[in-house]
């Protein structure tokens, strides 16, 4: 275990825990009593903020200005020894997932996976490929220049960065597809965090070789509860809903029987998971 990460994470208040009676929705569709923002490790909240709005004002060009992502970070690494140090953690990390072998391009999906995903491309000085929701791929250099869209990747040894891994549902609905569709596919993917979740071995049974800095497990809530930096109330609370979610989440239910509908009442993302959630646990039932 990273101590110095797991203390980054709660330094930099990237561990948010739900308030009584709620829980938050994630992008694999199920809900849970905790939300990890990796991307505060990039000098806080207000610093991992602005450059969100970056990477959304560069990729709304009609040209994707990648270089402005890559050099936003290049400069972040520079300031900020935490997160150079994180970098330099992450780097070392690949490394022993490579073993001597070589990749071709590093891969990072928009837009969390680019805090990690640029920098790392830059230390391993191959090619940047940027993954759209929307399965568009460009290929940059390391800096984010010489834009190339649509490259033939054929032959590529590809490592996707991702920050966190949790059901790997990203990867096999969007990341492995849009690179197939280039012609490669992914050799090793590598995240800062790997919830527990399944994510991890869904991706090895793939055939693809996997690494993480690091893990929610019993030794990472434990040590923020020996700092402070949560309860021991709040520990147990996250263990349960990483060794087994589904017993959380029936829990939690029955004590909040409104909770679906209000995450439906709210709108946005939260109904449109929740509407999924009830079709899908529909479909199981019947």
């Amino acid at each position: 275990m990273s101590d110095f990460l797991v203390r980054e994470i709660f330094k930099k208040e990237a561990l948010r825990l739900s308030p009584e009676g709620e829980a938050f929705w994630y992008t694999s569709g199920t809900f849970g009593p905790f939300y990890i923002n990796t991307h505060f490790l990039a000098g806080g909240e207000q610093r991992a903020k602005a450059a969100l709005a970056l990477i959304e004002e560069s990729l709304a060009a009609e040209t994707p200005k990648l270089s402005e992502i890559s050099d936003y970070f290049a400069k972040l690494e520079a300031e900020d020894a935490d997160f150079r140090h994180c970098i330099d953690l992450a780097e070392a990390k690949i490394r022993e997932l490579l073993n001597n072998e070589q990749v071709s391009h590093i891969s990072g999906g928009e837009r969390r996976d680019f805090f990690f995903s640029f920098p790392l491309a830059r230390r391993f000085q191959v090619p940047h490929l940027t993954l759209r929701k929307t399965g568009e791929l460009y290929l940059s250099q390391a800096d984010g220049s010489a834009i190339v869209e649509k490259a033939n990747l054929s032959g590529a040894r590809i490592l996707h960065v991702a920050d966190i891994i949790t059901l790997a549902s990203s990867f096999f609905d969007r990341w492995i597809p849009a690179i197939e569709a280039g012609g490669a596919k992914i050799s090793y993917a590598f995240a800062i965090l790997d919830r527990r979740q399944g994510g991890l071995q869904r991706l090895q049974k793939a055939g693809i070789e996997t690494a993480v800095l690091e893990t929610c497990n019993e030794d990472f809530f434990q040590l923020a509860s020996s700092v402070g930096s949560i309860s021991n109330v709040d520990a147990e609370m996250a263990l349960h809903f990483i060794d087994d979610a589904k017993s959380y989440e029936a829990a939690f239910l029955k004590q909040h029987p409104d909770f679906l509908q209000r995450s439906i009442e709210a709108g946005g993302s939260q109904a449109e998971r929740a509407q999924n959630y009830l079709r899908t646990h529909a479909a199981s039932e019947d």
